[in-house]
């Protein structure tokens, strides 16, 4: 019965005007939901996408050029493709490989697009934020396919998902107002990066080390996205001798009682030391004025 209640699902995701009535009816409309839904997990991403953009056939989805001349569209109806995605989120246990392929290609396609707002001063703040928004929904997708040990999770690690989320992860470290898509991308590498010896390689070579090491500082407005980064850390240097060098040829820029000790006391009630062996000695700031 369920075959034959997914092949008829398939078959009708393929009716472009039957997709654009359910994006339009799934916040209202159970059964429009429950087709947006099975769309993906029927490998029709890119008809999705399509009938997002209001189109009745999706762009070449195998050219990321192809991809990226549509993102700047999508970030204008992120808030509809968001609200899709994330109702959808925990059934993306069985995702196809062509969906798992597009959402590589857009992931690559929303970096670029990532890049050139980065580098354009000019860039008001909500063309940053509807890119952002479709970047948090995707990454979101990719974080709950990381989640589940399947043949989805296995097809994402042997296409170039991994190496799109680092270099995504390094480019949002330079955009501002990124602290919920920064955290989804966090949380998308640690899971992918658990007892998998060539994510940690990935990771290092698309140079994302260091916006990880960024990530582990303490942010009162974000306090799970340093947990993830430490998880993150953990896995890629118990994989990755590159790694563990990297951070062992780091140096301290921060003497005792400079800007950054005094943010402690002051947010925390904290004072850090560094004692004469190289470990990090942790106090109260009132044991301090006590002592």
């Amino acid at each position: 019965y369920q075959r034959r209640v997914r092949a008829r699902l398939r078959s009708l995701c393929a009716l472009p005007s039957l997709l654009r009535a359910a994006v339009d009816a799934c916040a209202h409309d159970d059964a429009a939901l429950l087709l947006v839904q099975r769309c993906v997990l029927g490998d029709r991403l890119p008809e999705l996408v399509a009938a997002t953009l209001e189109r009745d056939t999706p762009a070449d989805h195998t050219d990321v050029d192809a991809v990226e001349s549509f993102v700047w569209p999508l970030t204008e109806r992120a808030g509809t493709l968001l609200s899709l995605l994330a109702q959808a989120a925990d059934e993306w246990a069985a995702v196809g490989e062509r969906s798992i392929d597009y959402i590589t290609l857009l992931l690559r396609a929303v970096r670029r697009h990532l890049v050139r707002i980065a580098a354009d001063v000019s860039t008001d703040r909500d063309a940053t934020e509807r890119a952002l928004q479709l970047l948090h929904a995707l990454v979101a997708l990719v974080g709950s396919i990381a989640a589940n040990q399947g043949e989805s999770r296995r097809a994402l690690l042997a296409s170039d998902g991994v190496a799109s989320v680092a270099a995504l992860l390094r480019v949002v470290a330079h955009v501002k107002h990124n602290g919920d898509v920064r955290r989804e991308l966090l949380r998308a590498l640690a899971n992918l990066s658990s007892n998998e010896p060539t994510v940690a390689d990935t990771i290092v070579a698309e140079e994302a080390l260091d916006a990880i090491l960024q990530s582990t500082r303490m942010d009162m407005e974000q306090p799970y996205t340093s947990q993830w980064a430490i998880v993150l850390l953990r896995n890629v240097c118990e994989w990755s001798g590159a790694a563990r060098e990297h951070i062992a040829a780091l140096k301290r820029v921060h003497a005792d009682g400079d800007a950054a000790n005094a943010h402690m006391q002051e947010q925390f009630g904290l004072r850090v030391e560094e004692m004469g062996d190289g470990k990090i000695k942790i106090s109260s700031s009132d044991e301090n004025k006590r002592e």
